[in-house]
């Protein structure tokens, strides 16, 4: 357990120092149909209204076969939603009700490649144990200049460290790409830009 936190704190340093490369141009496609080894995932209208209702915000959602992959973004009103710090309370505070054994392994701050811009957030990696499943779920929280914006990933973490280790860097991946397709749909510009 050891070695596969401390390789993925060194991917997380990773991710971080990526991020701090030339922003990715603008030009980069709200939210597509597929990103990598994601493939996005339709809510029902309901959801969409609910979310519109609920702080002027929008989801988003994909899905990987690969360590059953699932990754939502949450994009919220900044002026109707709360500071980032207190949303993050919020979401771990739902995240220990509905896992009330999750762990935290890790957190601080990451910045993720969003188009046209590096957006410095918080982040928490939780483990607990599901239906036999051990599941790692990462929780990231930042904002641009209009948009409070969550994600929220989680993954199945094969027992053996290797495959273990391999799962947490797919999904870190897989958290790097989606935040460069993050911005306005029909704007193709960055959220809240």
């Amino acid at each position: 357990m050891k070695r596969l936190l401390a390789i993925a704190i060194w991917t997380v340093a990773s991710l971080a120092h990526a991020s701090e490369a030339a922003p990715q141009a603008a030009s980069s496609a709200c939210f597509p149909a597929q990103i990598g080894d994601l493939q996005a995932q339709t809510y029902p209208p309901e959801v969409h209204n609910a979310m519109r209702q609920h702080r002027a915000g929008k989801v988003f959602g994909y899905n990987a076969p690969a360590y059953h992959t699932a990754v939502t973004v949450y994009l919220l009103d900044k002026t109707q939603a709360a500071s980032v710090d207190q949303e993050f309370l919020g979401a771990e505070s739902q995240i220990a009700a509905l896992h009330p054994d999750a762990e935290s392994a890790m957190s601080g701050p990451v910045k993720l490649p969003f188009p046209g811009q590096s957006v410095e957030g918080r982040f928490r990696l939780y483990l607990w144990t599901e239906d036999h499943d051990d599941v790692g779920s990462i929780l990231w929280l930042g904002q641009t200049t209009n948009r409070v914006v969550k994600i929220r990933l989680s993954y199945v973490r094969p027992e053996a460290d290797d495959q273990a280790t391999a799962a947490m860097q797919h999904a870190l991946a897989a958290l790097r790409d989606v935040a460069k397709h993050i911005c306005e749909p029909g704007q193709g510009r960055p959220a809240g830009a």
